[in-house]
């Protein structure tokens, strides 16, 4: 067993220990959010870098996921190996007959081949030991991986539910409903997701389509979600705007009235008379 993976699991630890801590700092922004409102621009700023910050924490964990994912993987395989090997020696071990008196001349040679023959019988036993100890190893240090793994996909799950929460005010009733049909198995698939909670607000939205997927095989099922998820994090193409071009005032056009300093006296008296308006 090598030095990393014994401080695999351990590492797992940390990352959970770091995605709790961001649950907290996301939870402490929330509130300042609600309580500082005089400054919308400093705010806006600190919810720009929450997300940039909660994003490269997703795409951390989900790299260290996908390792632990193949160390275990990779246990198992060798796990797999070592009890086919003991399984090998078993019946090597069982295929050698034990020496019989009647085919030996020389009680000597009888003794020697019976001594040899119980110490192979022996050797195949510690042998097959052996293996089994190191099958049974591999596949406590494949749990300790997986378990590690599912740690980090529950702790997302909690962080994304935060922000689930802040982002649609029905999220609870929609996506935690408990007649949304989802399975434990679905429900794996949408824990391990980096977005867990689009993905259930979605089906707790799409109950008919929840229950299709609900009823296909195992990895129908992962596809179907996984093509969910893509059209839900797919960035929006922007549209070209359907209204008018804005309307350009036109310039006012003179009323032609003559300024009263150039009127003759028969026509200052008639502007005078008529009120003296333009």
């Amino acid at each position: 067993m090598s030095d990393e993976q014994e401080l695999a699991p351990e590492a797992g630890q940390e990352v959970v220990a770091d995605a709790q801590a961001a649950e907290g700092q996301v939870k402490d922004q929330t509130a300042e959010d609600q309580t500082d409102g005089e400054q919308p621009d400093e705010e806006s700023e600190d919810e720009k870098r929450r997300k940039e910050s909660a994003k490269e924490r997703r795409d951390r964990d989900k790299a260290y996921k996908q390792r632990l994912r193949d160390e275990a993987d990779s246990a198992r395989k060798r796990a797999d190996e070592a009890e086919s090997r003991r399984e090998s020696i078993i019946r090597a071990g069982q295929q050698g007959e034990a020496p019989r008196r009647e085919q030996f001349s020389d009680p000597a040679e009888y003794v020697a081949a019976q001594a040899i023959w119980k110490w192979q019988q022996s050797a195949a036993q510690h042998a097959a030991g052996e293996a089994n100890s190191a099958a049974e190893r591999e596949r406590q240090q494949a749990e300790q991986f997986e378990l590690a793994e599912r740690q980090i996909a529950q702790q997302q799950w909690t962080e994304q539910l935060v922000e689930a929460r802040m982002k649609y005010a029905d999220f609870d009733a929609v996506a935690l409903a408990p007649d949304v049909p989802i399975t434990e198995g679905i429900a794996d698939i949408i824990r391990s997701s980096d977005a867990a909670a689009d993905l259930a607000y979605y089906l707790g939205q799409n109950r008919a389509e929840a229950m299709r997927i609900a009823q296909m095989p195992p990895m129908s099922a992962a596809r179907e979600l996984g093509r969910i998820e893509a059209s839900l994090t797919a960035p929006k193409p922007r549209t070209a705007s359907t209204a008018p071009p804005p309307i350009t005032p036109g310039k006012a056009s003179g009323s032609g009235a003559k300024s009263p300093d150039k009127m003759s006296a028969e026509e200052y008296r008639a502007w005078r008379e008529s009120g003296g308006k333009f």
